[in-house]
């Protein structure tokens, strides 16, 4: 045990700890640094449709226009990254849009919620592809979304994300059925994961460099000490006191303060 706690008394040790923190420190604050970031999630299922077994005499209507099933899709898209999207960033040849399979028909759509009505996040069928489903807005800041239901008629009830925006050249993310998200768990843990983004790097980074600095302290008045102890050829005690610096890899920060009492014999 002493020999433990002696390795991590040198004041190198502790030097080589807090470079090695701050670097860390550097890292977590790029990847917090994401960007602007839009990502969706959806889920769907069939309200009504015919199969092999159905008899052909069995027809399904939608608002008087008959359909061979209609399809549910729900969509959640929202901005989950650290910087602002503005719609003017949209480019205009390649606008957003969802877009389901050739010969099939979006047959209804609707916002179902929306974080803010003044990001003025629009949806709209086309007239001339009645397959595709228009997006807009004018600008999404970090969290801000809506929830879009989707009545269509394509069996493989997912559509297509399309579209460029300046700035995202990775494009829109797929973070797969929106029903393994718990939506009250994300609003309970929303502010823990900002404080966590915008607040940690920064204390690791200053608790990096408290931990360089007092190790080069201790090591030099450790040192000077020694050296006079030594030339005075005289029996004593020196009392050293420092501050101990420890972070874990779950951001914890440890703070101590220690007395060591070190015995130097008399030389003759």
């Amino acid at each position: 045990m002493d020999l433990i706690f002696n390795f991590f008394n040198q004041g190198w040790v502790g030097a080589v700890i807090g470079i090695l923190g701050v670097l860390i420190a550097l890292y977590t604050y790029k990847i917090a640094k994401i960007g602007p970031r839009l990502v969706y999630q959806w889920e769907s299922f069939e309200i009504i449709g015919k199969n092999e077994v159905t008899p052909d005499e069995i027809e399904i209507f939608f608002k008087g226009k008959k359909v061979p099933r209609v399809i549910k899709t729900t969509t959640v898209i929202w901005n989950s990254g650290t910087e602002t999207i503005h719609g003017e960033n949209i480019v205009k040849n390649d606008s957003l849009q969802l877009e389901f399979d050739d010969e099939k028909e979006i047959i209804g759509a609707s916002i179902l919620l929306r974080t803010k009505e003044v990001n003025g996040f629009e949806i709209s069928t086309n007239d001339e592809k009645k397959n595709i489903l228009n997006m807009k807005f004018e600008y999404l800041d970090r969290g801000d979304g809506v929830t879009i239901e989707i009545l269509h008629t394509d069996e493989n009830r997912y559509p297509n994300f399309k579209g460029t925006i300046k700035g995202m050249p990775n494009g829109m993310k797929n973070w797969g059925n929106k029903s393994r998200l718990n939506k009250r768990s994300l609003r309970k843990i929303k502010p823990i994961l900002d404080i966590y983004v915008n607040v940690f790097p920064w204390i690791t980074l200053v608790f990096g460099i408290l931990f360089i600095c007092s190790s080069i302290i201790i090591t030099f008045f450790f040192f000077r000490d020694y050296e006079k102890s030594k030339s005075a050829k005289s029996r004593h005690c020196n009392n050293y006191i420092y501050l101990h610096f420890r972070v874990d890899l779950y951001g914890f920060i440890m703070v101590s303060v220690k007395r060591k009492t070190k015995k130097i014999s008399q030389i003759s």
